[in-house]
């Protein structure tokens, strides 16, 4: 892997577990917090890739319903991650850590349904390594929470 890709791949894993915890520090609403950071991502998002979907051609109607149902449900999860961030009795930190340990073990198994792309053993061990990981979180949750106190 490239050092530009392994450091935007820090970067965007930073960004993605300091948002939750900083609205949750601040108290504010899941669905505010929802609203301004998805907001804002769109917004850099259109800016970014204006000249590639100007230049994209016409999709056909099943691309159309497969975008449109994948963006519902990305919604329905944005909506769902950021409820749970700012519930007080949601541990931001393992809850986040759960939820992204989870993307990187489902990923690899949809890459291969739908591309056939097969992991290498080394890699096929880092992934139930981490499945391991999100199971030890979610059945011990004293022993992987911070204690803070009141």
């Amino acid at each position: 892997m490239k050092v530009i890709t392994l450091g935007i791949t820090v970067y965007i894993a930073f960004v993605y577990s300091v948002w939750p915890l900083l609205a949750k520090r601040f108290n504010l609403s899941g669905d505010l917090v929802n609203v301004m950071v998805c907001g804002m991502t769109f917004s850099i998002i259109l800016l970014g890739a204006l000249k590639e979907v100007r230049h994209c051609g016409s999709l056909s109607p099943v691309q159309w319903i497969t975008i449109l149902l994948l963006g519902v449900g990305n919604g329905v999860a944005v909506l769902l991650f950021g409820r749970f961030v700012a519930r007080p009795d949601v541990p931001t930190g393992m809850f986040v850590a759960m939820v992204f340990g989870l993307v990187v073990v489902f990923t690899p198994i949809v890459d291969f349904l739908v591309t056939h792309y097969k992991p290498t053993w080394q890699q096929a061990v880092g992934i139930l390594l981490l499945a391991l990981s999100v199971v030890l979180i979610a059945a011990f949750p004293r022993t992987s929470q911070l204690h803070h106190p009141s």
